[in-house]
């Protein structure tokens, strides 16, 4: 009775902190490095976006809830009206292209375990507006 599902909810919630790890997966190192490099470029009255990643280490680090897309018309909508902003890329997922009236500079580009340069941070204006600082 009881103990069977005690047994079963362990499991399950084993099973799932074994999955995914959360904030003591291996590469937590790695995933506050990349936050590190962000926050050199990024002030907090920035615009920071990411794009299909949650990024849950990076709003650990640094302190702010960073809005994920899935959908690249409403990211560049979002970007067009804020002139500026700053987006948080996994290159392991799906590859975002920028479209042709924003100008996207890749900031950084850092390890995470085994994937070479699989986070980038990518500052992205609109064409007509004044240069970047």
């Amino acid at each position: 009775g009881v103990a069977v599902v005690v047994a079963a909810s362990a499991s399950v919630a084993l099973a799932t902190a074994s999955h995914r790890g959360g904030f003591w997966r291996s590469n937590r190192l790695d995933e506050r490095a990349f936050s590190m490099q962000v926050a050199e470029f990024v002030t907090p009255d920035d615009t920071l976006l990411g794009w299909l990643e949650p990024f849950e280490e990076q709003q650990y680090e640094l302190h702010r809830v960073i809005p994920t897309y899935t959908d690249p018309d409403t990211l560049a909508n979002t970007l067009r009206d804020a002139g500026k902003a700053f987006v948080m890329v996994d290159i392991r997922r799906v590859r975002l292209t920028w479209p042709e009236d924003l100008l996207a500079e890749r900031l950084v580009s850092a390890d995470n375990g085994d994937t070479k340069g699989q986070f980038e941070l990518w500052r992205v204006q609109l064409h007509n507006s004044r240069p970047v600082d």
